[in-house]
């Protein structure tokens, strides 16, 4: 079957593969002191995969016409899936986080380490593809005053991708993430919230938008015996910016792609919470 959805980048599929045999290894720690309030938790994961699904791949230099019929223009790219070797990857993590009393709050810091290694053919050659990323996170939680909760957090996260045979697609960038949530309870019943995320790339192509803040709000109304029911009104995307921003890596190319979503919407729910434990 050929996806010629996208005129320069054209896939195939390919009957004759193989199965993949992963040997995965995962192991976690963790450890809680009730009388702080603390808790520390380690994490590793292992991904071993033998006759990786990998991706052939041929870049047109010139009007090409290949043995099965296609006919590719000049810096079309012409993929299908082969068994290509071995793929390697793996994670480390770390999780701390404590109550701080004065302010009836939790503190929390996250750090995730990743490695891939993804193996692919480009015109002929072997091409190997690195991944590194380093992500940290720190978060702030807290219900200090009688109807008030919040939670802020702040994700930083730098990634290092390398290319054996194409140079060009090696680079370097830092995301920022950061994201705040609040939600107000007035007269234990009535309840206001709202929710902010903000992303910044600075290093997306040209044309597509470097960062992109995102505000949703609602109220609601709990109300029937103990609360069970709630009423709630919202409005996301006040701000109608309509649009996500991604990032896909391969082994042969970067694309950042910006889709367009649904204008500003309301919605209108109502959830009723069923209680049977005693």
């Amino acid at each position: 079957t050929i996806n010629n959805s996208n005129p320069l980048f054209i896939t195939a599929g390919n009957p004759l593969l193989s199965e993949v045999i992963n040997h995965s290894f995962n192991s976690s720690y963790f450890a809680t002191d009730i009388e702080t309030g603390s808790l520390l938790m380690f994490g590793f994961s292992f991904n071993y995969a033998k006759d990786y699904i990998g991706n052939y791949t041929f870049v047109a230099t010139n009007d090409t016409l290949l043995p099965n019929g296609i006919s590719l223009l000049r810096g079309t790219q012409f993929s299908y899936p082969i068994n290509i070797g071995n793929s390697i990857s793996f994670s480390t993590q770390a999780n701390y986080g404590f109550s701080i009393e004065a302010l009836r709050s939790n503190m929390n810091f996250f750090m995730l380490f990743n490695y891939s290694e993804v193996p692919g053919i480009v015109n002929e050659i072997r091409n190997l593809s690195r991944r590194y990323l380093l992500s940290n996170s720190v978060s702030l939680s807290s219900n200090f005053a009688e109807g008030l909760d919040f939670r802020i957090s702040y994700t930083p996260a730098y990634s290092i991708n390398q290319n054996k045979i194409q140079s060009e697609l090696n680079n370097n960038y830092l995301l920022h993430n950061a994201n705040a949530n609040v939600r107000v309870t007035l007269f234990e019943q009535f309840f206001i919230q709202n929710q902010f995320t903000y992303f910044y790339n600075p290093r997306v192509a040209e044309g597509v938008r470097k960062d992109n803040l995102t505000w949703n709000a609602g109220i609601g109304l709990r109300f029937l015996e103990n609360n069970n029911g709630e009423l709630k009104l919202e409005v996301l995307d006040v701000l109608n910016h309509k649009s996500n921003i991604s990032r896909n890596i391969t082994e042969t190319y970067i694309e950042d792609r910006s889709t367009l979503l649904l204008n500003r919407f309301f919605l209108l729910t109502f959830t009723y919470n069923i209680r049977t434990f005693r």
